[in-house]
């Protein structure tokens, strides 16, 4: 109801309070629990229905959540890279999702084979194609849609800081995972970061909130082992079974 405090603000709101490690003793809805399918076949449209909130939500004094195209490169992406770089990173094919400045792609095309990079926002697109760097390619595409298991396949890496950002259903969310593993080839690995997988954005469903347990219950289901990074403990690998 308007106005009315979901569960899992509080929820949420009694972690943060707790001292220490005492807030794992407050329960977190999962994503399990969040619609089976928001209804949306076209995601193109709900890829637009963001943008247009995040548009109206800047308009009133807000900061633009889809628009990184200028803005500075987030710590957890950071250290994703850091560990990208203990790895066989040398004539990689990688797939950055949700590419915000394209500074990963400017570190990074020259010492890899290729670059693919998808966003939903057209200004960081445009400021992709504007850069003209070798080996780089970007789309204009959802990461839930099921058309993005068809963009490419042979991957060594998936950068994705935040998997769960936009997510709208269970549904969607996990036909991406299902992308990602049929991308990846067998010990290909997916590059995320605890910070990204917590972050949600503002007012939105806190069930988003991704930790360990979920990522472990997704890697289970779509054959992925899990490691913690060497260069730093926050980051994750989502390394593929054969």
């Amino acid at each position: 109801r308007p106005g009315s405090i979901s569960i899992d603000a509080i929820l949420a709101g009694m972690r943060r309070r707790l001292p220490g490690n005492l807030g794992r003793f407050v329960p977190k809805r999962r994503f399990q629990s969040s619609a089976d399918h928001c209804g949306a076949h076209d995601l193109s449209c709900l890829s637009e229905q963001v943008l247009a909130k995040d548009y109206a939500r800047h308009m009133a004094g807000g900061d633009l959540l889809f628009d990184w195209s200028v803005k500075h490169t987030t710590p957890d992406q950071i250290r994703i890279e850091n560990e990208l770089r203990r790895l066989q990173y040398a004539g990689a094919r990688t797939l950055h999702v949700g590419i915000g400045n394209s500074e990963f792609a400017g570190r990074w095309h020259s010492e890899m084979t290729e670059i693919l990079g998808i966003t939903i926002a057209p200004m960081e697109k445009r400021h992709a194609d504007a850069l003209s760097l070798p080996n780089y390619s970007c789309f204009l595409m959802n990461k839930y849609d099921p058309a993005l298991s068809c963009l490419t396949e042979g991957l060594d890496f998936i950068v994705d800081n935040n998997p769960s950002i936009a997510a709208c259903c269970k549904f969607h969310f996990l036909t991406m995972w299902s992308s990602y593993r049929m991308l990846l080839k067998p010990g290909g690995m997916v590059l995320t970061d605890l910070e990204g997988m917590k972050w949600v954005i503002p007012g939105g469903d806190l069930r988003w909130s991704l930790d360990d347990a979920d990522i472990s219950w997704i890697a289970d289901r779509f054959g992925f082992e899990i490691a913690s990074g060497l260069n730093d403990s926050r980051v994750r690998l989502l390394i593929r079974k054969d």
